[in-house]
């Protein structure tokens, strides 16, 4: 039985290695994906992973209306994030989240009327676990759906992502916001546990054999 749990523990501890290589590379590749130029945001984008966190040049017009996602906080205060279409160019739309408000400065947001050139980082959306349920009917919104935004706006996207404006400088309403990728990488913590649970079985037994051996 001590052999068999024994066995068990360090497949464990093996498996969270194994983990720890695989998510190291995964935000290796990130990295890599947003040190790359920027380059302008396809006419199609039927591989949206393959686009996440790159950084995507965009020429266009910003579109009513104004979603506000909340609650988002910085530097302890509350405020949202601001998203809203982007009528590009060519002719399609894109949502971009232009970033953080705060509670206090909503109605310093500043929106230019007249074509813009911008460039942010590719994010596909998505609803955390405890993220509540947007409530469109009453303009509610706590994460970027985009089908449910663009039936909102009366304006559907073209493209299954959002456009995160980088941080627009001190004063700016508003401020666009740092984005990183958020990926817990506990594995190395986990594999020590493992193996350490291993070594304690191991000692244990051996003590326990030892006992048994003066008796």
């Amino acid at each position: 039985m001590a052999a068999a749990m024994f066995a068990v523990l360090v497949a464990l501890g093996i498996w969270q290695v194994q983990r720890l290589a695989w998510k190291e590379g995964l935000l290796a590749k990130i990295d890599a994906r947003m040190a790359m130029d920027a380059a302008a945001l396809p006419d199609r984008l039927d591989g949206p992973a393959a686009w996440e966190y790159r950084r995507v040049t965009l020429r266009g017009r910003y579109a009513a209306p104004q979603f506000l996602l909340q609650p988002r906080t910085q530097d302890g205060k509350t405020g949202y994030h601001l998203v809203m279409p982007f009528a590009l160019a060519a002719g399609k739309t894109v949502f971009v989240n232009r970033g953080w408000v705060a509670q206090e400065a909503q109605d310093r947001i500043d929106t230019p009327a007249d074509e813009q050139v911008v460039t942010g980082i590719v994010q596909i959306p998505y609803k955390g676990a405890f993220t509540p349920k947007n409530d469109p009917q009453h303009g509610y919104w706590y994460w970027p759906d985009i089908a449910a935004m663009g039936k909102a706006a009366g304006r559907q996207s073209d493209y299954p992502v959002i456009v995160t404006l980088p941080p627009q400088g001190e004063g700016r309403v508003p401020a666009g916001y740092e984005v990183t990728a958020h990926l817990r990488n506990n594995h190395r913590l986990y594999a020590f546990f493992w193996f350490g649970m291993a070594l304690i079985l191991a000692v244990v037994f051996v003590i326990y054999r030892h006992k048994q051996g003066d008796a």
